[in-house]
């Protein structure tokens, strides 16, 4: 998996690729979020443009870092879903407590 961190007009992104799967990469994508949380960086925009496939171990990801973000007043906003991220989503029925984006810059407006 690949995980890349930047930052634009305030708000982190975190542009993902290939296969968001338990193990090293599911490890290394949950401590870089849940550092940004620890250094107040509250905005946060997850690019899964580049997302091959994405497990439950991922989505379980994306659930407790948006639910930390909310509670602290922040917020996790998705870009470019995959059909197939996008359908595992929407079959586990969380798809629609997420607000998605076709790109980052209309993410990164909607803060």
């Amino acid at each position: 998996m690949k995980i890349v961190n930047r930052e634009q007009d305030g708000v982190q992104i975190i542009e993902l690729g290939g296969k968001v799967m338990g193990g090293p990469g599911e490890t290394e994508l949950s401590e870089t979020l849940n550092g940004l949380i620890e250094q107040n960086e509250l905005h946060v925009v997850l690019d899964l443009s580049e997302v091959k496939w994405m497990d439950s171990g991922g989505l379980g990801i994306c659930l407790g870092v948006m639910t930390r973000l909310r509670n602290r007043g922040g917020d996790l906003r998705l870009v470019g879903l995959p059909e197939t991220v996008r359908s595992l989503m929407d079959k586990c029925r969380i798809l629609s407590m997420f607000r998605t984006f076709d790109n980052v810059d209309k993410a990164i407006k909607s803060f």
